[in-house]
């Protein structure tokens, strides 16, 4: 061994060092697979006076020369592919591999009934001295003779990820063969994580402009996961980029270039609706502020971004992207004012659980012009009138929970607090409350006959579960 390695531990012969690490070499090539151990097993044998180099080499180039020409049979045929195996065995200890290939090479020559044992010790060989192409050739080889089957499909995906090439094609097929096979699934996994990682650089140099890496990590993601349709979603927004720089200045029809620019706002939104998906909220409203870049004047961008800010709890900007909707869809349209209402309530309890009393009542009922069905709205406004000492503000709040969310378990306290000494039903049947009734429901009438002016997907909304509205393609 050589001089710059580890020394040996105290008590741990250099033998069984040198071992281990020829072990970890096969094993990241072969994996756990027993299809490969034959060899191990025989190399394990004792090796009498063929363990000294000298002897092995000189006798058995002697016994090679005199087995055919004195007794050709049988049984020294089978002993002279011993003395090459052995021979072999002890150069790849040696790490004299390309003299070692020699030797199997012989043996295979003497003795092609063990052939395999040779081969996959001939396949150790060349990966260590980088000749992965040979590799794959012997293995193919190989499977062609004696059939495939899920190692040696594992086997031949690991040479091909040595030499950058697709694997995944290999990884399937040993999958099929043997869907419990735990080193294809491994492998599976490897390329699997390898492709989000790639997904992931490539968003990364996108995002600051490096269109050929993004198009190149894209690429190589692509090939260990070629069926997941965000990374061609992502290619074609690198594509589309690409689009709009070449159509800008040149001699093509307006139309040309609206309509690559139109596409590429469309994509840059599909793809912040994936990264909002999955939590990535930065990468997202980074997307988006590209969108907005290409197109001012579509509110369903400012929605998105608002949702972004929101999930970042960067309030002021979610509120100002969110009344820049309102501006370009109107006062009274339903997606902006679902968000309006979310945010406000949302502002409001904040305030309320600080005790600014004053300002959560104000946040309460900003929330409730853009959505006055909001129950807690009306409960948390009830409870910050009663504290600024505001009675009839309270419990005309009060009334309008009980008429909207009668089970509120809040309510009992409520009642005994604002009515000691009266019922719901008393409540209820006083001229106050008639008359608070009339106006809530002319209020939830104006509110539900306003048409959504946007074309977006509306889902259920609140500070909880708040989603991105998803724009439609006509």
């Amino acid at each position: 061994m050589s001089g710059t390695e580890e020394q040996p531990q105290e008590n741990q012969p250099v033998e069984n060092l040198e071992l281990t690490r020829r072990e970890q070499m096969l094993k990241r090539l072969f994996g756990s697979s027993k299809v490969f151990l034959t060899f191990g097993e025989k190399s394990s044998e004792p090796r009498p006076e063929l363990q000294a180099c000298a002897i092995i080499q000189s006798k058995a180039q002697e016994h090679y020369r005199r087995a055919y020409v004195l007794q050709p049979d049988d049984v020294h045929t089978d002993r002279l592919a011993r003395v090459f195996f052995l021979q072999g065995e002890y150069l790849f200890h040696r790490e004299l591999f390309k003299e070692a290939l020699e030797a199997f090479r012989k043996a295979k020559i003497i003795n092609p009934a063990s052939s395999r044992i040779y081969d996959a010790r001939s396949v150790a060989c060349l990966s260590a001295l980088g000749l992965y192409t040979d590799c794959v050739q012997l293995v193919t080889e190989w499977m062609e003779q004696d059939g495939p089957t899920a190692d040696l499909y594992v086997l031949r995906a690991r040479l091909h990820l040595q030499l950058s090439k697709d694997s995944l094609e290999d990884v399937k097929c040993a999958l099929e063969l043997n869907p419990s096979c735990p080193e294809g699934g491994a492998l599976f996994k490897q390329l699997k994580a390898a492709a989000e990682r790639a997904k992931q650089f490539a968003v990364d140099r996108a995002l600051c402009g490096d269109l050929p890496q993004a198009q190149r990590l894209i690429n190589q993601a692509l090939e260990n996961l070629p069926q997941d349709p965000h990374l061609y979603l992502l290619r074609a927004l690198t594509d589309l980029v690409k689009a709009v720089e070449l159509s800008q200045g040149s001699e093509q029809e307006d139309a040309v270039v609206k309509e690559a620019e139109a596409q590429l706002v469309l994509t840059y939104n599909d793809f912040s609706l994936e990264c909002f998906s999955k939590g990535l909220y930065e990468e997202a409203t980074a997307l988006l502020n590209k969108a907005i870049e290409e197109e001012k004047n579509q509110p369903g961008l400012y929605i998105n971004r608002g949702d972004c800010f929101f999930k970042q709890r960067i309030w002021l900007y979610a509120l100002a992207d969110y009344q820049q909707a309102e501006e370009l869809l109107g006062p009274n349209d339903p997606t902006v004012s679902q968000r309006l209402s979310v945010f406000h309530k949302l502002v409001g309890s904040i305030s309320f659980g600080e005790r600014r009393f004053k300002d959560a009542m104000l946040s309460f009922s900003q929330a409730l012009q853009y959505d006055p069905t909001l129950s807690q709205a009306y409960e948390l406004r009830s409870k910050a009138h009663r504290q600024l000492g505001n009675m009839d503000q309270a419990k005309e709040d009060f009334v309008r929970t009980l008429i909207l969310q009668p089970d509120n378990t809040e309510l009992p306290a409520m009642l005994m607090s604002l009515f000691p000494g009266h019922s719901f039903s008393s409540v209820l049947s006083t001229a106050m409350a008639q008359c608070v009734r009339v106006q809530l429901q002319q209020a939830i009438q104006n509110y539900s006959s306003n048409t959504n002016s946007v074309t977006i997907d509306i889902l259920p909304l609140d500070e909880e579960n708040l989603v991105l509205c998803v724009t439609k393609r006509q």
